[in-house]
This record gives structure tokens, C-alpha cells and sequence, in this order.
């Protein structure tokens, strides 16, 4: 099949990886796949690099400079240079269906869709009422709002990433029937137990530690002073612990201030951002991945990056966690911001070797079973094909 893939993102991060990853596993499959998007994306190695288009370096500057409003304003003049794209590509391919990251404001390739008779499927991290971390202005909710709802109602099938988002969705009055629930997911091949630690734990200086470990951004909805206030704790019960953040944000220098000042250098160690296709040496380093907070709508990436490389998870008993943790079988879970719960926890896998090794084995085997990026590349088109929108016989390799 051809596959026409719509983003509106820079391609970094989490972001850039569900790109990557989801096209990788399409042409895994064996279906072509031609992408449109503000920014230039190589599909090769352990996830691709990215490079900063002209359109990616614009944006990149102008949501940093300009007032959201100003910003927002772009989002919405941004559908009609897309549909310029999309109506040159047009003229050259006949697309078996469209798979977009959906965006807030964006229209551009659902009106494609349909004019063209082409099946469009929408993949939903968030919408314009869920409360994103970027701070949206007030002024043109409204309008995002009745947006969301018109594409969401006119797509002919939308990807959630969390039972949240799925019953969100059922509120604004969207059938059911055309939602399909798919967490995110890992590579089991890259993200390997078979991957040594010893090399980051050297240069860290962490042999013969027990490492607590944490990859994601370094801000408010992480609970990453939340981690720190019952750190000193768990050194005194565990004094050979110690704590290895791997990421990067706006929180850097405040966490490094408290860490100095709670006498905690050297015990809580940042290693900064890493490239996506050098972590897997750095989480093999992990005894323990934690999360210490995260919100409850979307589907945080690492826990099964973690969990591939058969680590244990701690995490809270939030909706999207629990879709992927099932407690003392492949993690642990606690209440979420309960200092004593996630206490014990840490002290309880930190203490028993065997735990830590059995719940690792399942949650890999979870992986393997239910979480890979072909077996969601595969479900989308079954999927599709349930729906009586593709008229294709064979799913491919799931």
C-alpha cells in the first residue's frame, strides 16, 4: 500500500521517535510511505536523525518569540501551505490512506481527505481541551475547540494513546466504534536486556551502585522535586542508591540548585539530553526506572523503553500508566505524589534482587507481546480494514 504520513511538529523528542517509529514499521510491513511535514525526517538506524528544515528553524523561532496568539494565528495559516503540498503530491500518487499527527488548528489534511475519497486516520496525544504543557492563549479556544470536534467527527478513524483520551473523546460525541486504543511502544530489538550498562555506570562512576533511573523532560508535570524530597530518605536506608536523570528543560538549574543544596552532589546525576539511539545504553545502566508524576491523559514513551529492556517500573496510579503497568507483576505502582508509597517502593525493589529480575522478565515479555511498533503499525490497518475503509488482504508481519 502507499501511506501518506501529516505531522505539524519539529520532529524532536518523543515526538520525532512516534514518527520515526511508526513509518519504520509501515515499510517494515513493506508499504511505502511519502511524509509531509514542517520538518525533514530520516527514516534509517535505531529511530533516524532529524534534520531542522528552513519551515522547522521558522517555527522553531517564532514559538519562542512571538506572543501565543501571534503564534496560533500561524498554526491556522500553516493548513494552507499544507494543502498545497498535499495537492502537488496529488497529481503524482493515489494514497491507499493518510495517517496524521494530529495538531490543534489543523484541518488541512482531513478537507484532503475527503475531497479526494481518501481514508484518513488521526492519531490523538492530546486535543485543544486537554491541559498540554504549552500554554495556549484564551482568545481562540473557542475556535480550537469547534476545530478538534469537526475533524475528529469527519475522520474516518482516530489512534488515542490512553483510555482517557478515548472517553474524552465518547463525551464530545465521537463513536466509539472508529477509535482504536494504542498506547505508545518500543523496539525490542534496539531496546535489548543484550545492551550493556558498564560503560555509562564507569563513566559516572557508578559500579557496584544501585541506579535509580529517569529519562524524560526536565519540568513541572515529571514530579521531579517530588523525587527529591524523599531522596535523603531513601539513602539512609539504601546508602549505596544513587539517582541518574537523564533529559533536559526548564527545571535544570532549579533541581541542580536544590541538589547542592540538600548536599546531594554526586548522589543525583544528570547526564543531560542523549540521542534517542544512544539510550538504550544508558536505561541498561538502570537497577530501577522511576516516574515520579506525569499527566493523566497521555502515554509516556519510556515506560516501554524501559520495560523492553526488561526494567522495572515505579510509577503512579495514574490512567496511562496503568494501561502499560500492572502492579508487582512488571512494576509498582503508587498514589500519586504519596511520598510514603513511593518510598516504599524504591526501598522494597531496591532491597530484593529476585523481585527486580521477575517483574524485569514480564514487563519485557509484555513488550514483545502487546507493545512493539509493528504490532500497532499492523493493528491500525486491520483496523482500517474492519471499518470497510481499505481493501487489502494482507496486515503484514505483526
Amino acid at each position: 500500500m502507499k501511506i501518506l504520513y501529516l505531522h505539524r511538529t519539529q520532529g524532536k523528542g518523543v515526538e520525532g521517535v512516534h514518527i520515526r517509529e511508526v513509518i519504520k514499521a509501515f515499510m517494515k510491513m513493506g508499504h511505502s510511505v511519502d511524509l509531509i511535514g514542517p520538518a525533514e525526517i530520516n527514516i534509517d538506524g535505531n529511530g533516524g536523525q532529524q534534520r531542522d528544515g528552513i519551515i522547522s528553524q521558522f517555527f522553531k523561532y517564532l514559538s519562542k518569540c512571538i506572543p501565543e496568539i501571534c503564534f496560533e494565528l500561524l498554526e491556522i495559516a500553516y493548513n494552507f501551505l499544507t494543502t498545497k503540498r498535499l495537492n502537488k503530491l496529488a497529481k503524482r500518487n493515489k494514497y491507499d490512506f493518510i495517517y496524521e499527527r494530529y495538531a490543534i488548528f489543523s484541518w488541512a489534511g482531513v478537507k484532503f481527505a475527503k475531497k479526494n475519497n481518501t481514508p484518513i486516520i488521526l492519531e490523538l496525544s492530546y486535543t485543544s481541551f486537554t491541559p498540554i504543557l504549552r500554554k495556549r492563549s484564551k482568545l481562540l479556544r473557542g475556535l480550537a475547540n469547534k476545530i478538534d470536534v469537526r475533524m475528529f467527527k469527519d475522520a474516518d478513524a482516530l489512534i488515542v494513546v490512553s483510555t482517557y483520551l478515548k472517553k474524552h473523546l465518547v463525551e464530545l460525541g465521537i463513536s466509539d466504534k472508529k477509535i482504536i486504543f494504542l498506547t505508545n511502544a518500543a523496539d525490542p530489538v534496539v531496546f535489548s536486556p543484550e545492551v550493556p550498562g558498564n560503560t555509562v555506570r564507569n563513566e559516572y562512576g557508578l559500579q557496584g551502585k544501585k541506579i535509580v533511573g529517569f529519562v524524560g523532560g526536565l519540568n513541572h508535570v515529571r514530579g521531579l522535586d517530588f523525587l527529591l524530597d524523599i531522596v535523603p530518605q531513601i539513602l539512609v536506608k539504601e546508602p549505596d542508591c544513587r539517582f541518574l536523570l537523564i533529559g533536559d528543560g526548564q527545571l535544570r538549574g532549579h533541581l541542580e540548585t536544590r541538589i547542592a543544596s540538600m548536599d546531594l552532589t554526586g548522589k543525583v546525576l544528570f547526564a543531560g539530553n542523549i540521542p534517542h539511539e544512544k539510550l538504550p545504553n544508558y536505561i541498561a545502566s538502570f537497577d530501577i526506572a522511576i516516574l515520579p508524576h506525569t499527566n493523566n491523559y497521555g502515554s509516556p514513551m519510556k515506560i516501554f523503553e524501559y520495560m523492553a529492556m526488561a526494567k522495572p517500573v515505579i510509577g503512579p496510579k495514574l490512567g496511562p500508566v496503568e494501561d502499560a503497568i500492572a502492579h508487582e507483576n512488571n512494576g509498582l505502582l503508587f498514589e500519586p505524589m504519596n511520598k510514603k508509597e513511593i518510598m516504599d517502593s524504591l526501598i522494597l525493589l531496591l532491597k530484593d534482587d529476585k523481585m527486580r529480575t521477575c517483574m524485569g522478565k514480564n514487563a519485557r515479555e509484555k513488550v514483545i507481546n502487546k507493545y512493539t511498533w509493528t504490532k500497532h503499525a499492523a493493528s491500525m490497518i486491520v483496523f482500517l480494514k474492519n471499518l470497510g475503509k481499505l481493501d487489502f488482504n494482507d496486515e503484514g508481519d505483526t
